[in-house]
């Protein structure tokens, strides 16, 4: 490994401080603690989390649709980020399904301006497809 440091220091320009690899969380000391790691990602109430994450006007939320058609968590993010007056905001999951038609409210309302998505069912994809969005999904 000494060479090798040596060798790289010798590079014509080259003129970076090498630092032998040391362990994973040298720079992370908070990963090493196994309890921190995960308790600082957890959190009591979803408004909690909101008001952490600063959201703001026109970002961009993001879900995976694990849940299938038994997905509440997008439309009840959607309902707290609609409560707390966010507009122009851009919906990306990976799909929708026909439980997403609360979605409709939503973009008819301006909370939701854009959707980026690989499939969209139901009442949601039939309005959509009616021309309910100024921007095509």
């Amino acid at each position: 490994m000494n060479q090798l440091t040596e060798a790289l220091h010798n590079i014509s320009g080259a003129q970076h401080q090498y630092e032998v690899f040391s362990g994973a969380n040298t720079h992370t000391p908070y990963l090493a603690d196994i309890r921190q790691k995960y308790q600082r990602k957890l959190f009591d109430t979803l408004d909690e989390v909101l008001s952490r994450c600063d959201l703001r006007d026109g970002m961009t939320v993001s879900f995976h649709h694990a849940f299938r058609e038994g997905d509440k968590v997008i439309n009840y993010v959607m309902a707290r980020l609609a409560e707390k007056g966010l507009r122009g905001l851009t919906l990306a999951s990976s799909s929708l399904m026909t439980c997403n038609t609360p979605l409709i409210d939503h973009i008819k309302h301006g909370v939701i301006s854009k959707i980026y998505t690989s499939g969209m069912r139901g009442e949601l994809a039939d309005a959509i497809s009616h021309g309910l969005m100024e921007e095509p999904v």
